[in-house]
């Protein structure tokens, strides 16, 4: 009896271990094709590397596929350079940007994926570049103050991020509908720079365009956060 048990549990075992062998060996199968069809592919100029290529999942790949078929394909670009970034591949994204840009000319809305990657790789001094493009384009962008205000602080750049920043605020028609971020970085700004008392009246600015939403004791217990940034009190 123990024999038969022995034997027929050893024989399921191993068409068990065969499956899996099969299920693995379609897996394999699958990328590989896929892989294989990319490298037969005729190449543009900017095609991502095969390495990447196989690191994509199957939507991303197909998107890829379909710019080797349409290179210029501003909305295929787009796609693709948002899901670089999504997977964290910015050097690929970068990469890719740029080329692109050489072979189909200018692409606004590839910038912003730009930013995103090349903040992703901590070149803060690239991405400040990218963003004074986007503001020679669109110098009414409150958003393109602030973002570009936000990259110039992370190297370093105090100075220079209080005053995109400072105008973000003010190209806006109605500083009612300004989220809280964009004073709150204002008035941090303000404080390492050494004006704690502008920063705390900064706050205040806030409070005053919607004084009814605004004043909320969380708001207006923040007023004294900017001190914390300043070794100097008013």
């Amino acid at each position: 009896m123990n024999d038969i048990r022995e034997r027929s549990y050893g024989s399921g075992s191993s068409e068990k271990s065969y499956a899996l062998l099969i299920f693995a060996a379609m897996l394999l199968a699958s990328g590989a094709i896929g892989l294989w069809y990319y490298l037969t592919l005729p190449k543009t100029e900017y095609a991502i590397s095969a390495n990447t290529f196989s690191r994509l999942d199957a939507s991303t790949r197909q998107i890829v596929i379909r710019l080797n078929e349409e290179p210029c394909n501003r909305m295929l670009a787009r796609r693709l350079s948002a899901s670089l970034t999504g997977a964290s591949e910015y050097a690929a994204a970068i990469s890719f940007i740029q080329n692109t840009e050489k072979k189909c000319g200018s692409n606004v809305d590839l910038m912003e994926p730009l930013v995103v990657a090349q903040k992703g790789l901590s070149n803060f001094e690239a991405a400040e570049q990218t963003l004074t493009r986007v503001v020679e384009i669109y110098p009414s962008s409150g958003k393109a103050y602030f973002n570009r205000g936000e990259v110039r602080a992370l190297h370093g750049d105090i100075a220079g991020s209080y005053e995109d920043i400072r105008k973000a605020i003010y190209v806006f028609s109605d500083p009612s509908t300004i989220l809280y971020r964009a004073f709150e970085s204002l008035a941090q700004d303000a404080a390492k720079l050494g004006r704690p008392c502008e920063a705390v009246a900064i706050l205040q600015d806030y409070t005053t365009f919607d004084s009814f939403e605004r004043r909320s004791p969380e708001v207006l217990g923040l007023i004294d956060v900017p001190l914390r940034f300043s070794s100097r009190r008013i």
